[in-house]
């Protein structure tokens, strides 16, 4: 295996997961600039919450993949793999927590989820408290990995060009599909 990139398919969920959160904030955040009374404000959120749902899906993939495939590169000892490593167990966290917030939110409110044509099952019962509750928790998530995403893109950017360890190429799957 090439220990110049990751595997092709840590590098494809990374990108796919980049891809969905981005849509996913993009969509939350129209919503906030649509009227209360335009039948797109729902839609909009419809669209945030099926993302959400995809996230969680994919990340659940996404660690499995990591269990199961061997990730050569990942053996560096750096200060600045101690940063990424604390940046990505929040990244994970994040991309855990908001759909599944979200979800509770969803369900403490008593309304139903759609779940690829079907409802999502029911985990708790409507509570006002919990609704209360889950809507702080998702709503101060979804602000904090604006800070997470900002920090990861800075490691990035600090890695390629400040340190120039050629961390940048190991996540560009055009490189990696030439290696593997």
């Amino acid at each position: 295996m090439n220990k110049t990139t990751h595997h092709p398919l840590i590098i494809f969920f990374h990108w796919l997961c980049f891809g969905l959160i981005i849509a996913a904030l993009i969509l939350i955040e129209m919503k906030n600039f649509v009227p209360r009374d335009n039948p797109w404000r729902a839609d909009l959120k419809t669209y945030h919450m099926l993302l959400g749902q995809i996230i969680l899906l994919v990340v659940m993939l996404r660690m499995m993949t990591k269990l199961v495939v061997i990730n050569p590169i990942e053996q560096e000892k750096t200060l600045a793999r101690f940063f990424k490593k604390i940046i990505h167990a929040c990244l994970y966290i994040f991309m855990l927590g908001m759909p599944i917030t979200g979800i509770l939110l969803m369900q403490s409110a008593g309304k139903p989820i759609p779940f690829f044509g079907d409802f999502f099952p029911s985990m708790i019962q409507e509570s006002a408290d919990l609704k209360k509750t889950f809507k702080n928790i998702h709503e101060y998530w979804g602000n904090t990995i604006y800070v997470f995403i900002g920090a990861h893109a800075i490691m990035a950017i600090w890695r390629k060009y400040i340190m120039k360890d050629g961390s940048m190429q190991k996540i560009l799957l055009a490189k990696a599909s030439r290696a593997h």
